[in-house]
């Protein structure tokens, strides 16, 4: 189930930044930093939770690197935790 986990949520953020800014090495590394970061806050929150409560945060304008983390939000499973996640990003 772990390496399911992590081929999901790694296959997500490397779908939401292919063509993006953040499709380089530097960034892409940079960008998993900042979700793993993000997940510690958000354990048991889901992602849908997050997108939600993010979007209140950011407002009308999100900068890219938020624009890229909500549209991973929005293509993970609704009820996948922040913990689920924090996990498939660690087995990359």
């Amino acid at each position: 189930m772990s390496e399911t986990l992590t081929m999901s949520v790694m296959d997500t953020l490397h779908d939401v930044t292919m063509d993006t800014i953040f499709d380089a090495a530097e960034r892409f590394d940079a960008l998993v930093s900042r979700m793993r970061a993000l997940m510690a806050d958000f354990e048991a929150v889901t992602a849908a939770d997050m997108a939600l409560w993010l979007r209140g945060s950011w407002g009308a304008h999100p900068r890219p690197v938020e624009v890229v983390i909500l549209d991973f939000f929005d293509r993970l499973p609704g009820s996948m935790t922040g913990r689920e996640i924090a996990a498939g990003l660690e087995g990359r």
